[in-house]
């Protein structure tokens, strides 16, 4: 029942005549659909009743399932045929290693000191205990600081790693390299060989600024690494079937080396995760994607 609330100030009953008024109009609207609508409700339902009788008489190896008369207005959806599986392995380039030369002596102190985001620490890194014949003859990677014994000729010496660079981060494109004393550029942590370069010359012009006779020379690609999702497979089989050329261990590491494509090795983990470490062009990756796919593929868990 409708509720009106005269809100103008009007009397009672003429509220009462205008709430009746109202509840006729909806009844009348109500019926006069029931009865417009009465006659498609009847075929429908006859229709219903029909393919609920066909379809619990039908026999599954000679009835169909398309049981609904000719004129009838429902339609069963085509059946959607089922992907085919895909068995190629698309890679995504995680790191991109690249090296270049400056084609100048750097100062490390002086650009640590008036640079962002650097990291140089010329001390200890890590001790280390070597045995050696005699005296040491790298000198300048090593600094010996006490010798601790000696016995049959064999000098106990402790020696003190050092890492002579500087580290330097970005984030436009996220990247980070080292600098090193000769001038030499290592870049790591782009995702592509674009990026690459815009990194290293970025690198270079921060360098620059400093009033460094900076030049971007030699810039190469070093290595790609990718990796991929593929489908599970059967290690132990792979490792049968390519005895030398591969390296599974699963008490020692759960995933198999494979290393008969020239120049990459591929990481195989039992899930299909696929890291591919060696190409130094896209091309190489795509050659190195394709062949480990065709070697896989036999080998897939079903």
């Amino acid at each position: 029942m409708f509720v009106f609330e005269s809100k103008l100030g009007e009397s009672d009953a003429a509220a009462a005549l205008l709430e009746n008024s109202l509840g006729f109009l909806i009844s009348s609207i109500i019926f006069w659909l029931q009865d417009t609508k009465q006659e498609e409700i009847k075929d429908v339902i006859k229709e219903l009743m029909i393919c609920l009788e066909q379809n619990n008489t039908a026999e599954h190896n000679n009835m169909t399932l398309d049981v609904l008369p000719s004129n009838s207005t429902f339609s069963i959806p085509p059946s959607v045929p089922e992907k085919p599986v895909d068995l190629t392995f698309k890679p995504q380039i995680n790191n991109v290693l690249s090296t270049a030369k400056l084609g100048c002596k750097l100062d490390l102190d002086f650009i640590v000191r008036n640079t962002w985001n650097c990291e140089y620490n010329p001390k200890v890194n890590e001790l280390q205990i070597q045995h050696f014949q005699s005296a040491p003859t790298a000198a300048n990677t090593y600094r010996v600081t006490c010798f601790l014994g000696g016995r049959g000729g064999v000098l106990f010496i402790a020696v003190f790693q050092t890492f002579p660079a500087i580290t330097i981060r970005i984030r436009k494109p996220r990247s980070t390299a080292r600098l090193f004393r000769n001038g030499t550029l290592v870049c790591a942590g782009a995702t592509s060989i674009d990026e690459s370069h815009r990194a290293a010359r970025k690198f270079a012009r921060i360098v620059q600024k400093l009033n460094f006779p900076v030049r971007l020379l030699n810039f190469q690609i070093k290595n790609i690494v990718s990796c991929g999702r593929f489908f599970p497979v059967h290690l132990a089989d792979v490792r049968q079937a390519y005895s030398k050329k591969c390296s599974y261990h699963p008490e020692l590491f759960p995933s198999l080396f494979f290393r008969g494509l020239p120049g990459v090795t591929a990481t195989v983990s039992p899930n299909g995760t696929i890291i591919l470490n060696g190409p130094r062009t896209t091309e190489e990756l795509h050659k190195a994607s394709e062949a480990i796919s065709m070697i896989l593929s036999p080998f897939r868990k079903q």
